[in-house]
């Protein structure tokens, strides 16, 4: 399983085709990630108001490996081309980061 770590550089809640969405922005090539909000409440403790404050934590994102089948039931053409899943790695406490962007 591959595997890279990015530094997050923006978040934004967005609405896309009617799903409410967190998009991370990450270095590294601009990465993109979209996380639905449903998916990032039920595994964080932050809400959707506080997103903002994970500028400068990392996500570590996990890639399917080439021949791997993927949730749709298709193959895996190309290593890091289909995200598996991603984890937030704070940069901080929840709680510490809750004071420093709450001042």
């Amino acid at each position: 399983m591959d595997f890279s770590i990015h530094e997050i550089i923006e978040v934004a809640a967005k609405l896309d085709r009617g799903a409410q969405l967190i998009e991370f922005t990450c270095d590294k090539l601009f990465l993109k990630v979209n996380i639905t909000i449903t998916s990032f409440s039920e595994k964080s403790d932050i809400s959707i108001t506080e997103v903002e404050m994970l500028v400068g934590s990392k996500m570590k994102v996990t890639y399917y490996d080439k021949g791997e089948i993927l949730k749709d039931g298709k193959t895996c053409k190309q290593i890091k081309s289909k995200i598996k899943g991603v984890e937030i790695i704070p940069a901080d406490t929840i709680e510490n980061m809750r004071i420093k962007n709450f001042r």
